[in-house]
């Protein structure tokens, strides 16, 4: 056996398949085997390769046991001569399996070795090679000097900021992300450490490597795409507390005496440091613009309350103290939720959230405004002035923050792209009618055409040149690049001159899949029908969850009454208590064979069903499939009302 590929997988089905496929076309000429250990996903990871990939070997855990236990599972059954541990949110290279196998052949001393790794937008990874973190190396990282000095040996030890990225060298550590090892290696250092869960395993076991007398080599000759999103969890107070836990450990067993004991101070005034500004920043992101928000809203309202008394009633003082102490915090929070629940607070946003969470707002206004007491109703001019003024104060603190980027708040572009799709007549016929089947706002779709294989320089080159042509002559926002037409090497070929310039999608090989990720600092895209529901949406679960929990608020609070005409009481009282817990949804989907459709976004077990009803009661299994998918795809909050209004006799069920 000539290599073992290793892959600890959590929930990430569609960044595997592509990851797998490649490994299969970088196989020709090599006897490979492939281990998938999956850290229970609930994502059907485990039925996905069952399915697709039979020939792989599948560990399928039923715990989460960590990174390092995990390839230990793999490590300890490998047979290969060389053992590659791979991240799952890669793809490979045609050409990346053999010039590893060969480089290794050649150089008897290398005990492993890390390639070049660019990220979806083609940005090259600065992870792919790394020095040993000295207390000097990682007091630079910790406190920012390797950014100042990006090519100082000096200040980026930790990057290895002096070493050119297109040039083979030593190197102290890899990254896990891509780790082609020697067996015999493995076994004369050991395998993985377990005391580390997520981080730092890659660096303890480079180090140990190099302490056997083996050397460790960055390969620039070969390259693969890994999906860097994890920028955007590294401020995360459980990110830094975890990666700085996991470098105290590197230093209490590999260090001894003083130098130990500096190391590990440095590292826990960095958790102190890193971890205080990442929920002090976390926190500010999270509130700022709500507490903007309220803070204009409510000057807004306290404004017009004073230009209304003076302009109509010709008396700054008309309006009472009780207008300050209740009206004014009970508008300013009624409008505020409104926002919130239409979505004006995510962080890409529409001017018509914003233009929603007003009119909502203002509407509950005026329906509470005529169950006030005559004492706190004093104006409702007041309550329209103060919507303009509302409706303003959201429009420009919105504009501001996307302008000056502040935060992550951004305008959502929902201009229609202009797309350029790369690949056979038959493949870019398939991926416009995936495009299509995802309502994906296209202006137009240009095709570049590939019917042979490009196999020299100068077709390589001519390719470029026509696509930055069609890019600069169309004003193309995004190319989509069809798996089975170009080969991998020359996908991220193509990624790495267009980077910065052009946004990139991939399409997978065999499934009706599209993954872009447009930096490191944002999370992979996944465009595919399964990610098409409504009901996959956060926001949208967020509100089918107020609104079960108002559903059964009214029932708890309205049973003295109900009661005396509903049957099975006890049942009625605990399923709204399980509404309440989260342990039950108001309505979920229609009962199949199979339960709950493995493609369709997951949700709790339902007090009814969406198949509750004489109309439904032949209904045909497929046809129970079809209301399902359209139930995820469409939902609406008046789906759930239609359904609970048409069964209410069935809410004291058992369940």
């Amino acid at each position: 056996m000539d290599i073992s590929i290793i892959i600890v997988s959590y929930n990430v089905k569609h960044f595997l398949v592509q990851c797998l496929e490649s490994l299969y076309a970088a196989s020709d000429g090599l006897e490979l085997e492939i281990y998938v250990v999956d850290n229970h996903s609930s994502d059907d990871s485990v039925a996905m390769v069952h399915e697709q990939f039979p020939k792989v070997n599948l560990i399928a855990n039923q715990i989460n046991p960590g990174f390092a236990i995990a390839n230990n599972q793999a490590i300890k059954m490998a047979k290969g001569k060389y053992i590659l541990l791979l991240n799952p949110d890669t793809f490979v290279g045609e050409d990346t399996l053999r010039v590893c196998f060969e480089f290794m052949q050649s150089r008897p001393k290398a005990g492993a070795i890390g390639v070049k790794m660019i990220d979806g937008a083609g940005h090259f990874l600065p992870e792919s090679k790394r020095g040993f973190p000295s207390p000097w190396v990682s007091f630079c990282k910790t406190i920012g000097l390797h950014r100042i000095f990006p090519k100082s040996p000096v200040f980026n030890g930790y990057y290895l900021g002096h070493l050119p990225i297109d040039e083979t060298n030593h190197v102290d550590i890899l990254s896990g992300a891509f780790m082609f090892l020697r067996s015999e290696v493995i076994d004369k250092v050991g395998l993985l450490d377990e005391k580390f869960f997520m981080y730092g395993e890659d660096i303890d076991l480079s180090y140990r490597i190099t302490l056997a007398g083996f050397e460790n080599f960055y390969l620039a000759s070969t390259q693969i795409v890994h999906y860097k999103g994890e920028s955007t969890r590294k401020g995360s107070f459980k990110y830094v507390r975890a990666f700085y836990q996991a470098m105290i450990i590197f230093a209490r067993k590999h260090f001894k005496g003083t130098k130990a004991n500096i190391f590990v101070w440095i590292l826990q005034m960095a958790i102190f440091i890193r971890a205080t500004a990442s929920l002090v920043g976390n926190m500010l992101r999270k509130i700022l613009l709500p507490v903007l928000d309220a803070s204009l809203i409510a000057g807004g309202i306290f404004a017009m309350k004073s230009f209304w008394a003076n302009f109509h009633y010709h008396n700054r003082s008309y309006f009472p103290d009780s207008f300050l102490q209740v009206n004014l915090p009970l508008y300013t929070g009624i409008w505020l939720i409104s926002l919130w629940l239409c979505r004006a607070y995510a962080t890409k946003y529409r001017i018509v959230q914003g233009v929603q969470g007003v009119f909502w707002g203002t509407i509950v206004i005026a329906f509470i405004y005529g169950f006030l007491p005559d004492s706190l109703r004093y104006s409702r001019m007041v309550v329209v002035l103060s919507a303009i003024c509302t409706f303003i104060v959201v429009l420009i603190n919105r504009t501001i923050f996307h302008y000056l980027r502040i935060g992550s708040y951004r305008f959502e572009n929902n201009r229609p792209l202009q797309l350029a799709l790369l690949g056979s007549d038959v493949e870019i016929d398939r991926i416009e009618r995936l495009i299509a089947s995802m309502d994906l706002a296209v202006k137009k779709s240009h095709r570049l055409m590939i019917s042979k294989e490009l196999s020299d320089t100068a077709q390589l080159d001519s390719l470029k040149r026509e696509l930055a042509k069609l890019i600069e002559d169309r004003a193309i926002d995004e190319v989509i690049f069809c798996g089975n037409t170009l080969t991998k090497q020359i996908v991220m070929q193509l990624m790495q001159v267009f980077a910065g310039k052009i946004s990139f999608r991939i399409a997978s090989d065999s499934q009706d899949i599209i993954i872009a990720s447009q930096s490191r600092d944002q999370p992979a895209e996944l465009m595919s029908l399964e990610a098409n529901f409504r009901l996959a949406d956060p926001w949208t679960l967020r509100l089918k969850r107020i609104f079960d929990i108002v559903i059964a608020m009214i029932g708890l609070l309205t049973f003295p009454i109900t009661a005396i005409a509903i049957k099975k009481r006890g049942h009625f009282m605990r399923n709204l208590m399980a509404v309440l817990t989260g342990k039950l949804t108001m309505v979920s989907y229609a009962l199949t064979s199979d339960h709950y459709v493995s493609e369709l976004p997951q949700l709790q077990s339902g007090v009814l069903s969406l198949d509750d009803g004489n109309r439904f009661a032949k209904m045909s299994m497929e046809e129970k499939k079809t209301l399902n998918r359209d139930y995820a795809k469409y939902y609406k909050i008046w789906y759930d009302l239609e359904v609970i209004l048409n069964n209410i006799n069935l809410l004291n069920r058992s369940n």
